[in-house]
């Protein structure tokens, strides 16, 4: 009886999750593409080849499968890459002072935030207007779709919560072929998740997208040949006109303050590059960085307060070996 009991409550309890998770996913909505042409659902981009003053419109066509009506949201990113080495739409990358023509400068919405009705879809028209001056190379952007109604964690935790779609969409006018542009803009210090890291801000200059980047970062004392750190990756890619920090992650080892040399080398889409680049970790930003980080395991301990009480027993007993001789010195006669 008893076991048909526990039986019972196992299924009971199967059922209450399984009734949660189908809740949880009715609350989902998906987001496709439609042909700016044919209206007809496509891959999960857009490429597109356009004209010099043309217009175009996008439909996204966004499908609530809830049992209620939700609100999403709608933002236009420019493409960028993030510290992985990886095209990136969310809008939080740093935007390049080689971007003339971003994808937020030519592409609209007339409203930012739509409500979907429970088990409906609605096409949300994204307009793009191209310059009028000919354009070489190719804009990359992504149109980024969210819950309006769930809210996002602190940045701290650098986790959203909000379910977030993004298209992607490439615009090209001529077939005129352009060169990657990769140069080094700086060495830096930094921590990404509570690791250390030497950074190599390396940015493509060019209106071009890098299928291929290839990299390999090393670290060593300013006039010496001896490698302390480095970093190897071979399948990164590039947004056009945009930079990130290429990473050395020093693990479990802390920074150390001094001159130090960095060297960068590597392909783009074939294109060979080499950068060397002298930089200082100075004591306090070291110390500081070594302090807030959690995976150093040859952090330097502090022994002065040990080399107090040694000196301070030391020159006790010295003072108390004279003050034993002293004290048992026998008068010499006269």
């Amino acid at each position: 009886m008893r076991h048909r009991l526990y039986l019972l409550i196992a299924i009971f309890v199967i059922v209450i999750n399984a009734a949660s998770v189908s809740a949880d996913t009715s609350k989902s909505f998906s987001v496709t593409p439609l042909d700016p042409e044919t209206k007809q659902t496509q891959p999960s981009y857009y490429d597109l080849k356009v004209a010099p003053n043309e217009q175009k419109v996008l439909p996204i066509r966004i499908f609530n499968g809830a049992e209620q009506a939700i609100k999403v949201k709608l933002n236009i990113n420019n493409g960028a890459t993030n510290n992985n080495g990886i095209t990136d739409y969310s809008g939080a990358g740093k935007k390049s002072a080689t971007l003339k023509v971003g994808f937020s400068d030519i592409a609209t919405i007339d409203n930012e935030e739509v409500t979907i009705p429970a088990k409906s879809a609605v096409d949300v028209p994204v307009t793009v207007i191209m310059p009028e001056t000919k354009y070489d190379g190719q804009i990359l952007g992504g149109i980024r779709v969210t819950s309006a109604e769930e809210k996002e964690k602190p940045k701290a935790s650098g986790i959203a919560s909000n379910i977030a779609y993004t298209v992607g969409v490439v615009l090209s006018e001529t077939e005129t072929k352009v060169t990657p542009d990769i140069s080094l803009l700086g060495v830096k210090t930094e921590q990404r998740n509570s690791q250390n890291y030497i950074s190599a801000t390396l940015q493509n200059g060019a209106p071009v997208i890098i299928k291929k980047l290839e990299a390999k970062a090393s670290v060593t004392k300013k006039g010496s040949k001896k490698v302390l750190y480095e970093a190897e990756n071979s399948s990164m890619r590039m947004a056009p006109n945009s930079q990130f920090n290429y990473g050395i992650n020093l693990v479990n080892t802390a920074f150390k303050s001094g001159k130090y040399t960095m060297t960068v080398t590597g392909k783009a889409d074939g294109k060979p590059f080499s950068f060397t680049k002298n930089f200082t970790i100075k004591t306090k930003e070291a110390k500081e960085f070594n302090k807030n980080s959690v995976y150093i395991t040859d952090k330097p301990t502090n022994n002065t307060y040990l080399f107090i009480i040694i000196a301070t027993l030391v020159l006790i007993i010295i003072a108390s070996i004279i003050w034993y001789i002293k004290k048992n010195k026998k008068p010499t006669s006269m």
